[in-house]
């Protein structure tokens, strides 16, 4: 929504115009973390096993650069820009060993306990994100997670322009209560499985952020090869070379000539101005249909008790962000229009007689202005209304505006977090990826549609990046939402087919399938041990070879017999249904008119059928945000939910 897509960095530009407000997420550089050696390769870490395997860091540019790998010891030279890079040699899990640096002016930096095993990357948004205290029965968990051998790496979150090569002060940590605890639940429960099945060291990475869409962990050059966003990546590009984030802001408000004009200015005069009573939107009070900036002023009495004491101005909820000034001063800025504006004007900035609020609202579409019940300015429990007329003036329309500045302060802006959370891990090494995401693409069929072509796009970006054929396991979006009275259509089940289909066609991309943990009500289930141990078998079963059974049923085939539809299944031993039958499965005719059938289960087939649908031709399964039941096989796993009427191909 465009609304969503208001810029944050106004309130970084509100920070040079001297006044104050809060910024939750701030841009990363690359010159911020460039260590001796990097985190990866901290004291306690594992690293990749059964493979060369590269150690790097920085020191002065052309110094020499001793590296020491137990008994082993090479010297390389820093590059041009510092950079050091060694090999060493393939090693067999296990463990320890000791790595040791010295760099120029004889820094330097020893990293002990280091063991050989499997590292896997934790990728993903909220649902991977969340950590032992949202799975089930938290306490017990943590207090029984003394797991030296499984090694814990919890990347910071970081948001950049450009990719960067390292992170902050974070190191590897050995998984115990103590450092469990706000560790993804996802990662741990699967790292878990895998060292207590294959008892080797696990090594977990975790680089989640959540509420997070897809096209913020991809690259630049990937993600410019879908047109909808070579715009935003050509725009990312250019900033980085722009100035700050608030300085191209601050260059961005240039364009509006109210702005340029200092309409915020106590002694601006306004006498031409219109009026506008407020609260209100200013679509129905004289403006219809205006998109753009708007002015808005009032002379206020402030009472001659009320100087030099702080004060507040409530001005309620502003659709879409606001710009508030107290006598020409900065006093805060929101770009939240759902949020009700409640700014503090220090003491020293209030005087007896007249004052000044100025107001410059940025709308962005649909309606605009003051959506709130009352305004109002208050000193201690002394109260005076802002409401009825104000001053107001048009600004620039948002038509005769430019694009605005990449957002660097917004985790679900385009290729951001590929820059900063997936770049600095590179060229480590990896055994595999764990993906848990989907949640925010899957807002409405656009996104879903979006999506087949995102996902696969992603793996193959990563894949570019940590060798072709590593594994990436997907986890399906679980159940979520009010079950479905009658067979529907909507995002969710469109982005499961998206998840399915790249499993499909995408060679080494495990499909995980939840569509049986969710809950009606809660998009973050607490049931994390059972995705933990569904990825851990896949893994078993796909990377390392066991002989497990990884997967639930998947349809072999679909025909028409008898006025019924025939479904066959493959990993089918034991098929089963748990749930209300009766409204999992749909089935349609031609014209594509779905309703429920009644499922019937002899070996490997279900046979389905409705009176109403003689002549069935197309079949629906688990084709809803929430399914009513789950068609299981006798290892307990359950089939993902599929379609027969539609024939999209994953680019």
């Amino acid at each position: 929504m465009i609304k969503n897509m208001i810029w944050v960095a106004l309130s970084a530009a509100l920070l040079l115009e001297g006044g104050s407000t809060k910024v939750h997420a701030q841009e990363t550089t690359d010159s911020a973390a460039r260590p001796l050696l990097h985190p990866l390769f901290s004291e306690n870490a594992v690293l990749q096993r059964d493979r060369a395997l590269p150690i790097w860091g920085w020191t002065q540019p052309g110094a020499n650069v001793v590296v020491q790998f137990d008994a082993q010891k090479q010297t390389t030279r820093a590059g041009s820009d510092g950079r050091w890079t060694v090999s060493v040699a393939p090693h067999a899990a296990g463990g320890s060993h000791s790595l040791s640096v010295t760099g120029a002016g004889g820094v330097s930096v020893t990293s002990k306990n280091l063991l050989f095993g499997d590292v896997w990357l934790c990728g993903g948004q909220s649902n991977m994100a969340y950590d032992l205290y949202g799975a089930k029965n938290p306490e017990a968990e943590i207090a029984a997670a003394n797991y030296p051998n499984i090694r814990l790496l919890q990347e910071p979150n970081a948001i950049t322009s450009a990719p960067i090569s390292s992170f902050g002060n974070t190191t590897w940590q050995l998984c115990s209560p103590q450092t469990v605890a706000k560790f993804s639940g996802v990662g741990y429960f699967f790292g878990r499985k895998l060292h207590q099945d294959l008892k080797v060291p696990i090594g977990l990475i975790n680089a989640s952020w959540s509420g997070t869409p897809a096209e913020s962990w991809v690259s630049g050059p990937a993600l410019s090869t879908m047109p909808e966003f070579r715009p935003a990546v050509d725009s990312l590009r250019r900033s980085a070379t722009q100035g700050s984030a608030a300085e191209q802001m601050l260059a961005w408000w240039q364009n509006d000539p109210g702005t340029v004009a200092h309409q915020e200015a106590p002694n601006f005069e306004d006498a031409a101005w219109k009026t506008l009573d407020l609260p209100g939107y200013w679509e129905g009070k004289g403006f219809p249909g205006f998109d753009g900036v708007m002015w808005l002023r009032r002379v206020v009495d402030v009472p001659a008790n009320w100087a030099g004491r702080d004060m507040q101005l409530h001005l309620g909820a502003i659709d879409d962000s606001d710009t508030t000034y107290w006598n020409g001063a900065p006093a805060g800025a929101t770009n939240d229009h759902q949020q009700a504006r409640n700014y503090t004007i220090p003491g020293a900035q209030v005087k007896a007689g007249r004052n000044v609020i100025a107001v410059r609202v940025l709308d962005t579409g649909g309606d605009g202005g003051f959506s709130g019940s009352a305004l109002s300015m208050q000193s201690g429990t002394d109260t005076v209304s802002l409401d009825g007329a104000w001053r107001v003036r048009q600004g620039a329309a948002l038509q005769t505006l430019p694009a605005m500045p990449p957002r660097l302060d917004d985790p679900n802006a385009p290729v951001v977090l590929f820059n900063g959370k997936i770049a600095p891990l590179l060229p480590g090494q990896i055994k595999g990826v764990i993906w848990y995401q989907g949640e925010s693409n899957a807002d409405n069929a656009a996104e879903a549609q979006q999506y087949r072509t995102l996902l696969p796009l992603l793996i193959r970006d990563w894949r570019a990046h940590f060798g072709a054929q590593t594994p990436f396991y997907i986890v399906q979006l679980a159940n979520f939402k009010a079950p479905d009275e009658v067979p529907s259509d909507d995002a969710w089940p469109q982005a499961r087919e998206a998840q399915l289909q790249t499993s499909q066609r995408l060679p080494n991309t495990p499909l995980v399938v939840t569509i049986d943990l969710g809950e009606e009500n809660n998009v973050h289930y607490p049931n994390k041990q059972e995705v933990g141990n569904r990825l851990a078998l896949s893994a078993l079963s796909n990377t390392y070879g066991l002989r497990v059974e990884s997967s639930g049923p998947t349809l072999r085939g679909a025909k028409a017999a008898g006025g019924a539809m025939q479904l066959s299944f493959d990993h089918a031993q034991g098929l089963n249904l748990k749930g209300d039958m009766g409204r999992v499965f749909a089935i349609a005719g031609a014209d594509k008119k779905f309703g429920w059938a009644t499922p019937q289960i002899a070996g490997n087939v279900v046979t389905l059928r409705n009176p109403a649908v003689p002549a069935p031709v197309y079949a629906r399964f688990g084709w809803s945000n929430n399914p009513r039941a789950a068609l299981y096989n006798a290892a307990g796993l359950p089939a993902s939910p599929f379609r027969t009427d539609a024939n999209i191909k994953v680019p």
